[in-house]
């Protein structure tokens, strides 16, 4: 992975970057991708989670919060997040959370829950 982060560093560099410049990422939200961005980066990298990954969590958990309304409630999440009110997408998820006894591979909200709650910058 480092060697992933060096690389990104020459293309950044060979692209014009300055000691000046900003940096913005977008990525899927894999924590190895924004740890590189802080090592490579620092202070002048900022890091967003792309909008199609938090959009999927948000699909698979629809039905589990809102079965007779699915898209419509993944529609209110969706402007909730782009308008920066992600607490209240995380505590309409924290409302619907299967018990822990459920498989992880059964559980879409907790996974959506956890994903976007891990990811609050």
């Amino acid at each position: 992975m480092q060697d992933l982060g060096r690389r990104w560093g020459h293309c950044a560099k060979q692209a014009g970057r300055a000691l000046t410049s900003s940096v913005h990422c977008v990525g899927d939200g894999a924590e190895w991708i924004d740890r590189q961005r802080r090592e490579v980066f620092g202070d002048q990298g900022s890091y967003l989670g792309d909008f199609f990954h938090v959009s999927e969590y948000l699909a698979a958990a629809a039905p589990r919060c809102r079965p007779n309304a699915c898209d419509p409630w993944r529609k209110t999440q969706h402007k909730r997040l782009k308008r920066g009110a992600r607490q209240l997408t995380i505590q309409e998820l924290a409302d619907h959370l299967e018990p822990p006894e459920l498989a992880e591979d059964q559980a879409p909200v907790r996974s959506a829950h956890r994903y976007l709650s891990n990811r609050t910058e």
